[in-house]
């Protein structure tokens, strides 16, 4: 113990040594119960499982307060020790269940399935309570057992059909009537006939059963009628599951639908008695049917809806969560993995592979499933590859995703005033051509600087504004007017022909634009004061470069020649949604063949 250790902190340590509960001691006390610990690890006291104020229970490695019990919990196991069940004495005496189940625990009293209150149906493996039944289920076994249906039954006297299927099990009555075979098959749209064959394949939805040819194998496999199915689907509430925009078909509309079918009526007519649209009948009918198949000639020998199987599969369909597409490796993984960490968007990738997989329908996938696989699954997700791509790549791991760019202020109360800047007289956006304006014709640019950290080096770029075409100059050592200039000129002379105009902000670096290049080979134009949306090419690929290559605050000294050139290269190989996920190259390649052939 150390001379500066706090008094408080003392008498805890001496009351926790001497059994008392570190929680307890901290709230008397009014000190945290970490302070309490690092004393007694100090002084070397047990402060884990061992300490003499932690007592675990054997069987589930949990603590016990060694708290006197409470006169409640002692008369509720008392009370669930002579068979009544756990909740029933919470509710009445007011307590937790964990709080009974705990105290059980400790007195060694079984808590599962052999305790007392806990009788199990061997069928369903669930709880049957052991209270007193019901006289109206009383009655309801007896006029089931008597013949009557349980679903009549469970209407006229207001009960649920499982509470009389469960008093069935307990009794040990059969819970099902035996179906007698069908003269007519209401599933049965073909009225032709067809020969009967010596072994029949059954094709369901995931199966295919081969089925030997017996006495009257046409009536074992064919469908029930109607009121012979609806027994069956008697512990099945008549609800409709409202999902997404719609509700889901309930198992007394398939019923009808059966029904409807054995009747011989349409889709429409169909979807008329259910208030459903007909297309939904119709698909529910193509899902639903079950394929009689002849081996011999490979031919399909009846279809035929039943609707107990279709509402199996349609639950059975329902169920979640499902495994997702890119939860496995596979070709399609891998090809979405290699343009995320090329920083596309999910839009683009979706698009993108449509655009190079226009037939294979395994290598489509929505934008919504990746950003699913990105932020929604856990472990083994999409997101961890991507992690650990980018930590062998040496780049940052929280950054998977780009952010989307901000949405622009208000338009400026004093753009499209008259300003006295000579340059700009005679040249404003408003004399440009009209044709630079639909983005039909090409060689129409956006350009504007993207000032490195401290304003001491620059970024220049060009945007054609048809193709969304790129071009990169560096500026590593200044961006005056005169160095601005002669970077367009060479951008320009490196490209013959493909500039016609050039429209640019009001800044002092184009001062002398219009006195070194020739408006015959271009024409340069300036936006009105604080409107950038007069260059919405230029500035939505500034931002991507900032997003995606450069972040505010890079210094362009630092920046090499060549590395900039493969930033250029990749941001014309990016698809863009806006040209149907094109790239600029294959966009610009495409427009120029237009513009030659014209």
């Amino acid at each position: 113990m150390t001379s500066k250790e706090h008094p408080l902190t003392q008498e805890a340590t001496r009351r926790v040594a001497g059994g008392e509960r570190v929680i307890d001691v901290a709230e008397k006390l009014g000190i945290h119960p970490s302070t309490i610990y690092l004393a007694l690890k100090r002084r070397g006291l047990p402060v884990g499982a061992g300490a003499p104020h932690r007592v675990l229970n054997p069987q589930t490695n949990r603590h016990i307060p060694n708290n006197p019990e409470r006169p409640t919990t002692t008369e509720a196991v008392a009370r669930v020790a002579r068979g009544e069940r756990v909740i029933t004495v919470a509710k009445e005496l007011g307590i937790h269940p964990s709080t009974i189940y705990l105290a059980l625990k400790r007195r060694g009293l079984p808590v599962g399935a052999g305790a007392p209150h806990r009788v199990l149906n061997p069928q369903t493996n669930r709880h049957i309570p052991n209270n007193p039944e019901r006289p109206t289920t009383t009655e309801a076994v007896a006029r089931v057992a008597r013949g009557e249906r349980v679903i009549t039954v469970a209407k006229e006297l207001g009960i649920h059909p499982s509470t009389i299927y469960l008093a069935l099990k307990r009794r040990g009555l059969p819970t099902s009537v035996p179906t007698p075979p069908a003269d007519n098959d209401y599933g049965h749209h073909d009225q032709g006939t067809t020969p009967t064959p010596t072994t029949t394949v059954i094709t369901s939805p995931g199966t295919t059963t081969q089925v030997p040819k017996t006495s009257d194998t046409t009536n074992e496999l064919s469908s029930r009628t109607a009121d012979d199915v609806t027994a069956d689907f008697s512990l099945v509430p008549n609800t409709r599951i409202k999902t997404g925009r719609g509700v889901r078909l309930s198992s007394n509309d398939r019923l009808a639908i059966a029904q409807g079918i054995h009747e011989g009526l349409s889709t429409r007519a169909i979807g008329k008695k259910l208030g459903r649209h007909h297309s939904v009948i119709a698909r529910e009918i193509a899902r639903g049917s079950t394929r009689y198949t002849d081996p011999a000639t490979t031919t399909v020998k009846k279809l035929v809806y039943n609707p107990q199987t279709a509402h199996y599969h349609a639950q059975q369909q329902a169920r979640r969560p499902k495994v997702r597409i890119l939860d496995h490796p596979s070709r399609l993984r891998d090809v979405v993995v290699e343009y995320l960490l090329r920083k596309f968007s999910p839009k683009r990738v979706e698009q993108r592979l449509q655009l190079d997989y226009p037939n294979d329908m395994s290598m489509h996938i929505s934008h919504e499933a990746i950003y699913q696989s990105l932020y929604i699954q856990g472990r083994g997700s999409l997101r961890e590859v991507i992690e650990e791509e980018l930590r062998q790549r040496d780049m940052d791991p929280s950054k998977v995703l780009i952010r989307g760019g901000r949405s622009r202020k208000p338009r400026s109360k004093i753009a499209g005033l008259r300003n006295r800047r000579g340059w700009v007289v005679g040249a404003e956006i408003t004399t440009r051509p009209p044709e630079a304006d639909d983005r039909r014709v090409p060689g129409h640019w956006e350009g504007d600087l993207v000032i490195g950290a401290g304003g001491q080096s620059a970024l220049l770029t060009l945007v054609e504004r048809s193709s969304r075409f790129t071009l990169l100059k560096h500026l590593p050592d200044d961006h005056a007017s005169s160095t601005v200039v002669g970077a367009l000129q060479e951008m320009i002379a490196s490209m013959p022909g493909k500039f016609s105009t050039i429209t640019w902000d009001q800044g002092s670096e184009m001062a002398s634009a219009r006195k070194v290049i020739d408006p015959q080979v271009c024409g340069v134009y300036f936006c009105d004061p604080h409107s950038p949306w007069q260059r919405p090419t230029n500035e939505n690929t500034n931002g991507e470069i900032r997003r995606r290559f450069y972040p505010k605050g890079t210094d362009f000294r630092e920046v090499t020649a060549e590395h900039m050139a493969w930033v250029q290269d990749e941001l014309n190989d990016t698809p863009r949604l806006v040209l149907g996920a094109l790239t600029p190259y294959e966009k610009m390649n495409e427009v120029l063949t237009v513009a030659t052939t014209q």
